[in-house]
């Protein structure tokens, strides 16, 4: 029986496109994004139903998330949803390793070994995919 592999990557640089911040009031909020040499971006949402929605899709779409330094970032955010149920499945983390240093890394519930890679482009997006 194969064990379950989680795959991650390093990078100097700009990093890719990723969910740089949630931004959230009683219900409503905004999802922002950063990176991938492109101007931030705001996506907002209206309720939690909608915020649960887009982030369903980004996991599902494989885009990174960013994980936060001194507070919770939204990874932080996303792993507390995964938790409770309000979302599933596997999610891609972006974190700084210093200075224009980052490494993705794939998070799937069960994996016992990580592998690196030399390139994410088979396994990240680094597009948008919300309308």
């Amino acid at each position: 029986m194969s064990s379950l592999v989680a795959r991650y990557c390093l990078g100097e640089g700009e990093p890719p496109r990723y969910l740089a911040a949630m931004h959230t009031e009683v219900s409503s909020g905004e999802l922002v994004f950063a990176g991938g040499g492109e101007p931030r971006h705001t996506l907002k949402f209206s309720d939690q139903s909608e915020l649960y929605r887009q982030l369903r899709q980004l996991l599902a779409s494989r885009l990174p998330v960013a994980a936060g330094g001194m507070m919770p970032g939204p990874v932080d955010e996303v792993a507390a949803l995964l938790a409770v149920g309000c979302l599933e499945g596997p999610y891609v983390e972006l974190a700084w390793s210093g200075p224009g240093q980052w490494i993705l890394r794939e998070h799937i519930e069960g994996a016992e070994v990580w592998r690196k890679v030399a390139d994410s482009a088979d396994w990240v997006n680094v597009k948008l995919p919300l309308n």
